[in-house]
């Protein structure tokens, strides 16, 4: 049976945390910026405010995972898990540069695509961690909620790349959409992690 540590708990939260405000900053209905990038006007925002709120609430839920993640693979007691938590910050960093620097937009989008692969590789080999220590079903939430963020970082990284490709509605449609479910497997993964302390 494993043992989850204080600190995997409070990890696995505080990326759930993180993947919440990322995906809100990418959710029209939040904060007014269409899928194709235009402004809405629905909300008591001007553009710019809209924009900036956009960008903060990017980097803030990258910065929370990468930390999240970085917290968590300090508790880790197994090899496979620390290095997956460790490639998942790592991809949250190559996501929160493409948000804070003048890059062209091809590399924005290339350190898109490159961010979340790296994030659903690391949650990847954290499942098959929690997999091959669980014993019953409540050790199996954990693993099940990081599959599902593999898949939605992965639906995110095909979305970069239709950016890439020019099809920026698309592109947008599809990061929204992972972003959300790779929000529902963090949480997943946190009350899985909560249940196996108990």
């Amino acid at each position: 049976m494993k043992q989850t540590t204080m600190d995997e708990i409070v990890g696995a939260w505080i990326d759930a945390t993180g993947t919440v405000v990322a995906s809100l900053g990418i959710s029209p209905f939040f904060t007014d910026i269409d899928f194709d990038g235009t402004f809405l006007g629905s909300n008591f925002l001007t553009e710019e405010e809209a924009q900036n709120l956009v960008t903060d609430l990017g980097q803030w839920g990258n910065i929370l995972q990468a930390s999240g993640n970085g917290i968590e693979a300090l508790g880790n007691d197994s090899l496979l898990g620390t290095i997956g938590n460790e490639i998942g910050a790592s991809g949250n960093l190559a996501v929160l540069y493409s948000l804070q620097s003048e890059l062209e937009k091809d590399e924005v989008y290339q350190l898109i695509i490159v961010g979340n692969l790296l994030q659903g590789y690391g949650a990847y080999l954290a499942g098959i961690s929690e997999l091959k220590e669980s014993n019953n079903p409540t050790e199996l939430l954990s693993a099940y909620g990081n599959f599902t963020q593999t898949f939605g970082n992965s639906l995110q990284a095909y979305g970069g790349y239709e950016l890439l490709q020019g099809f920026k509605i698309r592109g947008n449609i599809y990061i929204f959409i992972g972003s959300w479910i790779q929000t529902f497997g963090a949480i997943v993964a946190a009350i899985g992690a909560t249940l196996e302390s108990e």
